[in-house]
């Protein structure tokens, strides 16, 4: 049995998320702190969920970006950026409670990595 995320689930992910994307706004370029907020706008307002094709475009093009800002995707602040832009992508596709599950445990990762 599949249990589909309802607005007050999205709300206490998102805000935990959050906690855990901050300490490390100040040291991403700032194209990915925008992105990481107008991902969690568009959850935050119910926006209906994009298709496959998009998302999978719109990951291609984040790892492109992080490789432009920092010319790998290797090491360690590429890779921490990496990390906070496909949780952020998560959102994107998070439907049930399976997919929050999985983005809670990244940002218990995403939280370690600030140390």
């Amino acid at each position: 049995m599949r249990i589909r995320l309802k607005l007050d689930n999205n709300t206490w992910l998102l805000a935990a998320m959050a906690l855990a994307i901050a300490p490390h706004a100040t040291r991403l370029p700032i194209w990915i702190t925008l992105l990481c907020l107008g991902v969690g706008a568009m959850r935050l307002i119910e926006v209906r969920l994009p298709a496959r094709w998009l998302l999978i475009t719109l990951a291609a093009a984040t790892a492109a970006g992080i490789y432009a800002s920092y010319h790998t995707l290797l090491g360690r602040d590429a890779g921490v950026a990496l990390l906070v832009a496909m949780l952020t992508l998560k959102l994107l596709e998070s439907r049930t409670l399976r997919d929050s599950m999985v983005a809670i445990f990244i940002s218990y990762f995403l939280v370690i990595t600030h140390f």
